[in-house]
């Protein structure tokens, strides 16, 4: 659940983003939405591994006595 509930809003700003590059923009501009949609990306890429981590954290055996 927190999963979806962290990855949501970020769908919600790259899907944003990505139709902000695909518009006609001036070149600054079309620099500045490619830099969002790349910086998006790297979170979301980012917290799918801390997600994973997470998971497998979860699913793990307790080693500590």
């Amino acid at each position: 659940a927190a999963s979806h509930d962290l990855m949501q809003p970020l769908n919600a700003a790259r899907l944003y983003a990505t139709s902000l590059v695909e518009r006609q923009l001036a070149p600054g501009d079309h620099t500045i939405a490619t830099n969002i949609d790349a910086s998006l990306n790297a979170v979301e890429e980012i917290l799918s591994a801390l997600i994973d981590i997470s998971r497998m954290d979860a699913a793990a055996p307790a080693i500590w006595p």
